[in-house]
């Protein structure tokens, strides 16, 4: 676990309502399992701000004000920011499959897609 994802601003409530989940939120495989398949059918996958040729926040402040408060999907960067924060947020224990390819500043707007 790291403070990268900045746990403290995770709204896990909103992240709970805005994916239907109102099971148990211990970490262990059937759990993390059922988050992680609501997560991928309430939340779409969006590139709209790279069509636009808009920079996409990828901070977690940025992220859950699109995909939890506008109820917007998401970038696959996006998606990765929350769901670890989520990860992170029940204390389960992750790793990622591209260390230090994402930063939490910005991704470029000509991101491929």
């Amino acid at each position: 676990m790291t403070d990268e994802w900045e746990i403290d601003q995770l709204d896990l409530d909103a992240y709970q309502a805005r994916i239907a989940y109102q099971g148990r939120l211990d970490p262990t495989g059937p759990i993390l399992a059922a988050l992680h398949r609501a997560h991928v059918a309430a939340i779409p996958s969006e590139n709209l701000e790279l069509v636009l040729g808009r920079r996409i926040g990828v901070d977690l402040h940025s992220v859950q004000t699109k995909l939890l408060n506008h109820h917007r999907g998401g970038y696959c960067y996006e998606h990765g920011v929350l769901f670890a924060a989520v990860l992170d947020g029940l204390a389960t224990p992750w790793t990622g499959c591209s260390p230090g390819s994402v930063t939490t500043s910005s991704v470029p707007a000509h991101a491929p897609t």
